[in-house]
């Protein structure tokens, strides 16, 4: 049966009973409740009040008596409004006690951060249209599931600190970018995973608002997967310079190396090495020299091992390439800041849909997370 959003007046819950459940036992009393009061004003009250009414009509002395009628019904149903509207609160929240339990278990389910926030988030509504549409979502969103098996939602990032910077025209970080991406990428997806041939939108008319609202932009997203490799990569397809420059240095460290090799390999200079090895300091290619031998090695001293019996050497013969490889890599530097700056600036006039789309997977995400737990 559906997990879904049960109206029992005058509240209502986020799933639905099952034989001998807290819910049960609440609505049994309550409606107990409600029989005793109909009996007590039906039945026992007309009763006390045609008493005193006789007696009213009948006996002189009867106001004493008749006070003391009216006194007692009075006094009785204050008496047991008194000691049953607590009573009656405390049920209503013993009743629901699990519910934690049961929002826990749909957050559970849930792939995104938004989608457990409005697992959390939900409680009891006494608004009909509002629990039936609930109802309507979560029981399309199991036959949806039966039919296309589950939706591709995962896990997004907050993106609330990348829009505001988007909207002050700034420039994102690769991660920033990859996540907005992922964003983008997953409307897609859900967009794709609702218009299969074999489904009828018209079955799954509480959940088609959400897939159509979805905004999709497949120029960034196939933008940015030719531009982007990890977190801490840009592609060297990303612009034309960034491909010049990476090609500039990875032909200058190749002659770096053959120059440090040659020194590393001679019989004039290979007992003076610690390893014959061609490591980087500061930037910067270096050989390993033993420390007595520091002032055979014509050139510049980057670091000293921790124990002080090798220093690390950076010949002359190779310093003015490891210079022009430093400006290389202050140019691909400055190159990728620029990519950054252009790939961020085709996020600028999307920076609602954007905020749309992650509001949509969160709710999307809830819904299909009360389906599974159905």
């Amino acid at each position: 049966m559906p997990a879904a959003i049960l109206r029992a007046k005058p509240w209502a819950i986020a799933v639905l009973p099952t034989p001998g459940s807290p819910i049960k036992q609440g609505l049994f009393l309550e409606r107990l409740f409600k029989i005793w009061i109909i009996l007590w004003i039906s039945l026992f009250l007309p009763i006390t009040m045609s008493i005193s009414l006789f007696l009213a009509l009948t006996v002189r002395l009867v106001p004493k008596v008749s006070k003391a009628f009216f006194f007692l019904e009075f006094g009785f149903l204050s008496t047991f409004t008194f000691f049953f509207s607590p009573f009656e609160e405390a049920l209503l929240s013993e009743e629901f006690s699990f519910l934690p339990k049961i929002l826990e278990k749909i957050a559970h389910f849930c792939k995104t951060y938004l989608g457990k926030k409005y697992a959390f988030n939900l409680r009891p509504s006494q608004d009909v249209q509002e629990v039936q549409k609930s109802l309507k979502e979560t029981s399309q969103g199991v036959v949806l599931i039966q039919r296309n098996s589950t939706p591709p939602i995962g896990e997004i990032a907050d993106i609330t600190i990348y829009l505001k910077t988007l909207d002050g025209c700034g420039s994102l970080s690769i991660k920033a970018l990859i996540e907005l991406q992922n964003i983008l990428q997953m409307a897609e997806d859900l967009k794709e995973y609702f218009s299969k041939d074999f489904l009828l939108t018209s079955d799954f008319s509480a959940l088609e608002p959400y897939f159509n609202d979805l905004y999709v932009n497949q120029s960034i997203v196939s933008t940015f997967a030719r531009s982007i490799i990890d977190e801490d990569n840009i592609a060297d397809t990303a612009s034309a310079k960034l491909q010049d420059i990476r090609r500039k240095e990875r032909k200058i460290e190749q002659d770096i190396r053959a120059k440090l090799n040659v020194i590393l390999h001679s019989s004039t200079y290979s007992k003076y090495m610690r390893e014959n090895l061609v490591t980087i300091r500061s930037g910067r290619y270096v050989i390993p020299v033993k420390e007595e031998y520091r002032s055979s090695i014509k050139g510049f001293v980057h670091d000293v091992s921790s124990s002080g019996s090798t220093v690390f050497i950076e010949p002359l013969v190779v310093f003015d390439l490891n210079n022009e490889l430093s400006n290389l890599h202050i140019e691909e530097e400055q190159e990728i800041e620029r990519i950054l700056q252009n790939l961020s600036g085709l996020l600028y006039p999307y920076t609602k849909e954007l905020k749309t789309d992650t509001e949509l997977i969160g709710k999307l995400d809830f819904i299909f997370a009360k389906a599974h737990y159905s």
